[in-house]
């Protein structure tokens, strides 16, 4: 069996089982909301994970790429009519374009590397808020339906289920270049950036380089993502566009799922934006905010007992299944399928590759 075969056979299972959702677990229209929306996220939060996983550069600065990809899949069609299609490909390379001027703050780390970054967004998002004619100011923006919303030339379908498989793309393209970065140079680069930065520079490599390429990827990924939440939602306004919603479903997710792993952004936005948008109605007699108070409260304990994230947790309960399988069945070993949570090492490149 091929070492391929060996790495896509997790993935592909999964990405059939999810693609089964919409006849099964989210038939009804707002189950499948949830679901696209969460599909979304997860490509963000993967995003994030590869520059704040494998290279342990902390960013709390993509909600700029978000927002900047939702406003300029609107305006590429509205001012200049092109195709929110081939609007997908354009704000992605504005938003890593755009990446280029972080590098001012790329010789800073750590909790000042954080700060410096959000300083970034919180501005613009004052500027978007106030009232001009490119975002709209407060009310925001809402796309004009075509044809009634049937329009697929121009990303609007009637059929609701479009859009969850369309979101399954882009979670599914996320996972992977997030596999093939950290299968390559560039992830071995980032994690020994992430271990330690110095030393990483006394062996020769380019830190200023490999930050910058990491950031201008993450940042298109984002701005993709953004585009798409902008056609699927179909509004837009500041605060959902550069606003703390978009920083901590970008940072949390993956954090809590599983930091610098390929699955954590996967388990993280599956699982915990769903329970955020369904603990209001678990509980509709709380008051409000009680929901989102309760989902802190679930994060952070497990963050504190189990800093590995969900996929730790998994992978430990795991164990015992996969013990009771190899005793019932002699012979076959199966690993759980979530217990790889890193990439696997690679050869340290020799100081000629650099």
């Amino acid at each position: 069996m091929s070492t391929w075969f060996k790495r896509l056979r997790v993935p592909l299972l999964v990405l059939l089982i999810v693609a089964t959702f919409p006849w099964w677990l989210a038939s009804g229209q707002y189950a499948q909301s949830i679901a696209t929306t969460a599909l979304i996220w997860i490509a963000v939060g993967i995003a994030w994970n590869i520059l704040g996983g494998f290279g342990g550069q902390l960013s709390l600065g993509h909600a700029l790429f978000f927002g900047e990809g939702a406003y300029g899949v609107y305006m590429l069609n509205h001012y200049w009519g092109i195709s929110p299609w081939l609007g997908l490909l354009l704000v992605g390379f504005v938003g890593a374009i755009s990446a280029l001027p972080f590098i001012i703050v790329f010789r800073l780390r750590g909790a000042y590397f954080s700060l410096a970054t959000f300083a970034i967004v919180t501005v613009l998002l004052d500027l978007a808020s106030s009232g001009n004619s490119i975002t709209n100011g407060p009310d925001g923006l809402s796309l004009p339906l075509v044809n009634g919303g049937d329009a697929p030339g121009s990303f609007q379908f009637s059929n609701q289920e479009v859009y969850f498989f369309i979101a399954l793309a882009l979670a599914a393209l996320a996972f992977a270049v997030s596999a093939w970065v950290a299968h390559s140079r560039l992830g071995l680069r980032l994690r020994a950036i992430r271990d330690d930065e110095g030393a990483a520079a006394a062996s020769g490599i380019g830190v200023l380089g490999v930050k910058t390429v990491t950031f201008c990827l993450t940042a298109f990924m984002t701005a993709v993502a953004g585009a798409v939440y902008m056609q699927v939602v179909q509004f837009i306004d500041p605060p959902s566009a550069f606003g703390y919603t978009v920083i901590t479903q970008s940072v949390i997710n993956p954090m809590a799922g599983g930091l610098g792993t390929l699955w954590g952004p996967v388990l993280g936005g599956g699982i915990l934006y769903p329970l955020e948008q369904e603990l209001s109605n678990i509980f509709p007699s709380l008051p409000s905010g009680a929901g989102l108070a309760i989902y802190g409260l679930v994060v952070i304990i497990i963050m504190r007992f189990e800093p590995g994230g969900l996929l730790a947790l998994f992978s430990r309960l795991a164990r015992p299944v996969a013990g009771l399988v190899r005793r019932q069945f002699p012979g076959r070993a199966p690993a759980p399928a979530l217990a790889t949570t890193e990439a696997e090492p690679e050869r340290m490149p020799s100081g000629r590759d650099h």
